[in-house]
């Protein structure tokens, strides 16, 4: 399975997150966040500005 937004886990490294550490920030499940990485899922707005705030970082920075 192949990560849809690679992005997103690129900066996770950057910053030493964990998965379940963003989940956490996210206030979604883990299982939630592997769903919404891989493109299972759709991502909510207010998660979106989250990772945005979180990262310093523009849309299409993360999600193109």
């Amino acid at each position: 399975m192949k990560l849809k937004y690679p992005n997103i886990k690129v900066e996770m490294l950057k910053n030493g997150i964990k998965q379940q550490d963003l989940a956490k920030k996210l206030h979604i499940s883990d299982s939630v966040l592997h769903n919404r990485l891989y493109g299972k899922s759709d991502w909510k707005l207010d998660e979106i500005n989250i990772l945005l705030d979180l990262f310093k970082k523009d849309y299409k920075e993360l999600f193109i």
